[in-house]
């Protein structure tokens, strides 16, 4: 997906490489029965959904597992693709296309590939989805319910990771114990470890189907005596991953963009009508990112430049001095002279707060404390902030998204 984060990275790299190895092995077996018969390619291409430089300077975690599995810098920079390596396809080309860790084409993503040209808009077909968000509903003309793999019910994720998923599949298809690949192993094995916070019930992340794919992996006979071990596995990519001297080294721009994502809101009052929001993850506290250089300015333009967004909405995880998992929420409105919405947004703000509150009285389903009424942003008088504190930190953005959603709707 558009945040390139390390499941979205390994679920490419190790779909395309079961996919494209499980589809070679049944056709050789059908050769065998009917060698007159045309065959179908069946290589599936992995594409990384954010810029090569990004995820070798943005992505600690990652770079990490991919070296760890026996990928070298030079392996990464020359043979993987980036979007933005992608040649733009002419418009009569028919890309056929399985989105991985989520479930609707990005316009980010499609831009880069098609352009902004709109006979180019069908160029691109989604044939295939592997995913574990809320179900969008998008692609159901050339998506067929028996190939839209989505492990999302009930407003919870049944799994934990894409890679989850890639595993299943992978165990099931491979009939020969010397088909697995240590390396592939590794990856689906350390994003699993990685995104189930190795099946902590505190982090209540993981599911039954993580820790049997956990098992499974570590049983295959490929790792030549030396099974990983998965709590060093974790400690070491959680570790990369929440590093404080990175993310306190970022810029505000970057700490928004690492782990971004932006969402359609289509109107329950007003036929036809949408807004956009974005939420993004910061992995620091409030009391470190609130202390970022130019932080309202930077929020500010931040939203201009996705297409000015109504809300934003930061997500900030941590972990205390004691060790104990914790989120904090930030929700952003700007106003917008330039375009007519003068104080509109604010008045969105504080609507989408109230329904907020009310919700997590009733339903806890987040559990949300409003800490800040009102923070003044220096430099930033257009921008409108509110902080709480998510009781619940087991929720994620996959759980608070689709609530933000839901109350934005009826509320344009």
């Amino acid at each position: 997906n558009e945040a390139g984060d390390a499941d979205s990275i390994v679920s490419a790299l190790t779909y395309a490489y079961v996919a494209s190895t499980t589809a070679s092995s049944q056709n050789n077996d059908d050769d065998k029965a009917d060698c007159s018969s045309e065959k179908e390619n069946h290589w599936r291409i992995p594409i990384v959904s954010i810029p090569r430089e990004d995820l070798l300077t943005q992505r600690p975690e990652t770079i990490l597992l991919l070296e760890r599995a026996g990928l070298t810098r030079t392996d990464i920079q020359e043979h993987i693709i980036f979007v933005d390596d992608l040649p733009q396809f002419e418009a009569t080309q028919r890309q056929e296309v399985t989105l991985v860790d989520h479930n609707a084409l990005s316009d980010s993503v499609a831009m880069a590939i098609l352009g902004d040209d709109e006979d180019k808009k069908n160029a691109l077909q989604v044939v295939e989805i592997w995913d574990h968000h809320l179900d969008l509903q998008q692609h159901q003309a050339t998506c067929p319910p028996n190939r839209r793999h989505i492990a999302f019910d009930n407003g919870q994720a049944l799994v934990a990771s894409t890679c989850t998923l890639v595993a299943e599949q992978w165990l099931k298809e491979t009939s020969s114990p010397s088909s697995f690949s240590s390396s592939v192993a590794y990856l689906l094995l350390g994003t699993i470890v990685l995104d189930s916070v190795n099946m902590s019930p505190q982090a209540g992340k993981g599911t039954e189907r993580d820790a049997h794919s956990m098992r499974a992996l570590m049983a295959l006979d490929c790792w030549n005596d030396a099974t990983p071990n998965a709590q060093e596995l974790f400690q070491a990519l959680q570790n990369a991953k929440f590093d404080v001297q990175f993310w306190n080294a970022l810029s505000v721009r970057n700490a928004l963009r690492l782990d971004y994502k932006a969402f359609g809101v289509t109107s329950s009052l007003s036929l036809g009508k949408e807004m956009s929001i974005g939420i993004s993850t910061v992995l620091l506290p409030w009391s470190d990112f609130g202390k970022k250089s130019d932080l309202g300015p930077s929020l500010e333009q931040y939203m201009v430049e996705f297409n000015n967004l109504p809300i934003l909405t930061v997500m900030m995880t941590s972990t205390t001095s004691k060790g104990q998992f914790q989120r904090e929420l930030l929700l952003c409105a700007l106003d917008d002279d330039d375009h007519g919405q003068q104080q509109e947004n604010r008045l969105l703000l504080d609507s989408v707060v109230k329904l907020l509150l009310q919700s997590s009285s009733t339903e806890n389903t987040i559990d949300l404390q409003l800490l800040e009424q009102k923070i003044e942003m220096q430099n930033s008088s257009a921008l409108h902030v509110r902080l709480f504190r998510q009781g619940n930190a087991k929720a994620s953005r996959k759980q608070v998204a689709p609530i933000l959603m839901r109350h934005l709707a009826t509320l344009f």
